[in-house]
């Protein structure tokens, strides 16, 4: 399996910087290319409410070169001649779809800056915009709160676990696991949940058995 192209969205924060150890050893791993790409954009509130703004040109603009230049001193283990740092100003989630369009994306890793229950909280809406604007894979993951995620050496991956719904999706999705394990050496566990909603309304079918045999015809489509 070949991941030529990492893109990586930062935003400076401890979420972010968190990643970093998870992109330099994919990266390592498929000797990937990595675009930072930092996406900025000016407080609404400096515009004010009237025809005149709250601050001048000059200001803003000093504030993208303020920007531009955090982007150049961020720090990632990964070599120069591999890694492009990419500034743009605008709404995020349109940036890094669009940026994903245009130039051959292979695996976009970001985190996820939600904590409520729901899911569109826990996977915050740049995340969720993002996945459901581009047909690469995603690989996310939820930072704490606090920050007090460490920054460790990622030196392999061992298990895979990957969620099954009965869709079309379902066949590319086993497709790309079955290749991703196959790269990283990794078992990988399908799992599918039967919810007691449905047992409840078709209890007169051995509804596991039947997503048993689902899912059996799902890998022999995607040939897995």
């Amino acid at each position: 399996m070949k991941i030529d192209h990492i893109l990586f969205p930062v935003d400076f924060s401890v979420h972010s910087r968190s990643l970093n150890p998870e992109v330099e050893w994919l990266a390592s791993r498929f000797n990937s290319r990595v675009t930072l790409l930092h996406v900025f954009e000016v407080p609404t509130s400096w515009y004010g409410e009237g025809e005149i703004p709250l601050i001048r040109s000059e200001d803003i603009l000093a504030y993208a070169e303020s920007e531009k230049q955090l982007l150049k001193d961020y720090v990632i283990e990964i070599p120069e001649n591999r890694l492009q740092r990419v500034s743009a100003e605008g709404g995020p989630a349109w940036h890094i779809a669009n940026w994903t369009r245009q130039h051959d994306v292979d695996l976009i890793v970001m985190g996820t800056h939600g904590y409520g229950a729901f899911r569109r909280l826990m996977l915050g809406s740049v995340a969720m915009k993002v996945m459901h604007d581009v047909s690469c894979p995603v690989w996310t993951r939820a930072v704490h709160s606090n920050g007090a995620d460490k920054m460790a050496k990622m030196n392999h991956i061992s298990n895979i676990v990957c969620a099954v719904e009965f869709t079309d999706e379902a066949v590319p999705l086993l497709r790309f696991t079955k290749q991703l394990a196959t790269g990283l050496g990794a078992e990988v566990r399908l799992v599918h949940t039967v919810t007691d909603t449905e047992s409840k309304l078709y209890k007169c079918f051995d509804l596991v058995k039947l997503a048993g045999e689902e899912i059996s015809s799902l890998q022999a489509r995607a040939g897995t």
